[in-house]
């Protein structure tokens, strides 16, 4: 399993039809944020999970939103949300669940999205004023 491998799995999350019920299981496409090696011996995997793109036309994406689509293997226009990571124990990945890898490049996104959808912003040095 590696850094930006994107499963078709399921994921519990809120139930729209019924608000303040259980989260059910919704099948979801999720992407990977770390992999390799040195995760072979974790058994939890942190993803993002990926929506199809709802924003009214020329709408732009908010700081924590990615957008992937079909020149990424996605077969329509896809958001990816960095607000909410999620941790899928390795049990949900299954070889027949794997459909591709996002490249380097969009990762990089991903990884600034999840910094503002977090807020992990660094603080800023205080300003001085010469004198």
């Amino acid at each position: 399993m590696e850094r930006g491998d994107v499963f078709h799995t399921s994921v519990l999350l809120p139930d729209r039809a019924n608000p303040g019920g259980p989260p059910v299981p919704t099948p979801k496409f999720v992407v990977v944020l770390r992999g390799g090696p040195r995760t072979v011996s974790e058994r939890e995997v942190p993803v993002v999970v990926a929506s199809t793109d709802r924003r009214q036309l020329g709408q732009p994406l908010r700081p924590f939103e990615v957008s992937v689509g079909q020149a990424e293997g996605f077969a329509h226009e896809t958001i990816l949300d960095c607000r909410w990571p999620y941790t899928l124990e390795k049990s949900y990945f299954q070889t027949r669940s794997f459909r591709f890898r996002l490249g380097t490049a969009k990762m990089d996104e991903v990884s600034v999205a999840i910094v503002s959808g977090l807020q992990m912003y660094a603080p800023r040095a205080p300003e001085t004023t010469a004198g």
